[in-house]
């Protein structure tokens, strides 16, 4: 049976909320669709997230009601296969980790159409996300990250963060970039749950090496260790000696990397 469930916050929890409407480059035979409008932010103390059968709201410690999704929804008709993650199964986890807890229903009644009623039509070419904070996942693998970072900078590497978006997980990653090419060198993705992933291209590691040189850390989850990535149970793995002094060897190998020559125009006729 479906049931709405109630959670207060007691740290911070990431959203989106839907701030509008805009038109887009969508057709639904011959009428532009409208696509939703997100603004990415964490939520404050005492907010309480209304997890309801018709959809997810937060109503701060003033009342007001914002229409809001844990997850980014995918583009206007793209399929989704498979079932769909369910709000009250993240923050039964959020409660477990001490990040919220359960409560009754509250008393009184919350006017939840307001807030999908008065959304305003935004122009068309209005930004459909901005993220106005980080979540606290996508600030710590910053933080944790520094030393792999430092390192690809030093050597003339990129390094990009991305926060969450269809999935709630933050995303560090280093490429080599020449012109307008760019190659993967390291990836690592860290859950809300702690758990990182950690995954060396192939172009610039013999990553079944990697992998054997770093399986033996108490950090690496073993259930999960594959030929050419693994798991790890805690994202402070980013400090260890022994994963920056093998990062960094892949690492020289891409920056010492040149892109293949272009093969010669063939002549005119």
């Amino acid at each position: 049976m479906i049931h709405n469930h109630y959670f207060e916050t007691i740290e911070p929890v990431f959203y989106f909320e839907k701030i509008g409407i805009s038109l887009s480059n969508t057709y639904v035979g011959r009428m532009r669709a409208f696509d939703n409008v997100y603004v990415g932010r964490n939520s404050e103390p005492a907010d309480v997230f209304h997890l309801l059968v018709g959809g997810d709201f937060v109503v701060s410690a003033d009342g007001k009601v914002r229409e809001i999704a844990f997850w980014h929804p995918k583009p206007l008709l793209e399929k989704t296969y498979g079932p769909l993650p369910q709000s009250s199964d993240l923050f039964e986890r959020l409660a477990k980790q001490g990040i919220a807890r359960r409560i009754p229903e509250p008393r009184g009644k919350t006017d939840y159409a307001s807030c999908r009623n008065n959304l305003p039509q935004l122009p068309e070419k209005h930004f459909r996300l901005r993220y106005d904070a980080n979540s606290t996942t996508r600030d710590r693998i910053e933080d944790l990250g520094v030393h792999v970072r430092d390192i690809a900078v030093d050597l003339g590497l990129d390094v990009t963060f991305r926060d969450f978006y269809l999935d709630r997980r933050a995303v560090m990653q280093v490429s080599r970039v020449e012109g307008r090419t760019r190659e993967l060198v390291f990836e690592t993705n860290l859950l809300e749950n702690g758990d990182l992933f950690v995954k060396p291209s192939e172009a610039f590691f013999d990553c079944k090496a990697f992998v054997a040189a770093l399986r033996g850390s108490p950090m690496v989850k073993q259930t999960h260790v594959y030929d050419k990535a693994f798991w790890t149970n805690d994202a402070a793995f980013l400090l260890e000696d022994e994963f920056l002094a093998q990062l960094s060897v892949g690492f020289a190998k891409a920056a010492q990397a040149r892109p293949a020559a272009a093969a010669p125009a063939a002549p005119r006729r």
